[in-house]
């Protein structure tokens, strides 16, 4: 084949082809020695038909990815796993080389499938506002903007319970068109009876993936600002792994390729 390659590279150009040789390299690889002052071109287009299979195909869907694998897998198909969730508002990702070396042959590995998996805008909303203080109001807008991603408490009643924290005996909430709670000191009391300790989220973790259940733990204090709130992600991170962990498995499972971590 390369015999023929070279032939037909020599039939379309100006090269002598008495100053052209094809030899080979200390490892044995082909290469074309050419007259000074000439260059090395792929040439793989003047063939009737690719020699391998050159491409990296990108995939956000689980459903999509599986089908992929299953049509195009060797039998020296690997898949590698590498979880990352320092910065969770990044993604993460599965890689499959579909021409994997093996134990007595090397591959060019070059064919490669990838599964991007983007965190949803959902987790990035309440990841981002995660221990910034909210007034009683702002708080309230912001469980009522992200009402569909709450599973416990039932909404009605976690408002219900917001709208009657009390500071010092009084309505933290107010009338005054600002919206704005009454200020108090230091050591206020403040009353946040029917206030849940936590919430229960139901979001999915990535782009196309089931809803997972998150606990979101409230903070509720009063001070010369005012009320505040604030909350916490408690099992974020190891929510995201066990997610990861489950996409991995379907993948490997439905494929039947061996995973490498």
């Amino acid at each position: 084949m390369l015999k023929e390659l070279l032939d037909n590279i020599l039939d379309r150009s100006a090269i002598d082809p008495n100053t052209v040789k094809l030899e080979h390299d200390q490892f044995n690889q082909p290469v074309l020695v050419l007259p000074e002052e000439q260059s090395i071109k792929d040439m793989s287009g003047y063939l009737k038909e690719p020699i391998r299979t050159k491409e990296k195909k990108y995939f956000q869907t689980v459903n999509s990815y599986i089908h992929y694998l299953n049509t195009f897998k060797q039998t020296n198909t690997q898949l590698f796993a590498t979880p990352k969730f320092d910065d969770i508002r990044t993604f993460d990702f599965i890689i499959a080389v579909i021409d994997y070396h093996t134990p007595d042959t090397p591959h060019w590995c070059e064919h490669r499938a990838i599964l991007e998996l983007f965190i949803t805008p959902q987790l990035e909303e309440w990841q981002r506002f995660e221990g910034d203080k909210f007034s009683q109001r702002d708080f309230i807008d912001h469980i009522k903007d992200n009402a569909a991603d709450i599973a416990n408490p039932d909404l009605a009643t976690l408002i219900d319970a917001l709208k009657k924290i009390t500071i010092n005996g009084k309505a933290a909430m107010n009338s005054s068109v600002n919206g704005h709670s009454e200020s108090t000191n230091a050591s206020a009391s403040v009353d946040i009876k029917g206030v849940p300790d936590e919430l229960e989220l139901a979001i999915p973790m990535f782009y196309m993936s089931e809803r997972y259940k998150i606990k979101v733990r409230l903070y509720v204090t009063g001070g010369e600002d005012g009320l505040t709130i604030t909350y916490k992600m408690t099992n974020i991170k190891a929510s995201l792994d066990m997610e990861y962990q489950a996409i991995v498995k379907k993948v490997a499972d439905e494929t039947c390729i061996e995973l490498v971590y």
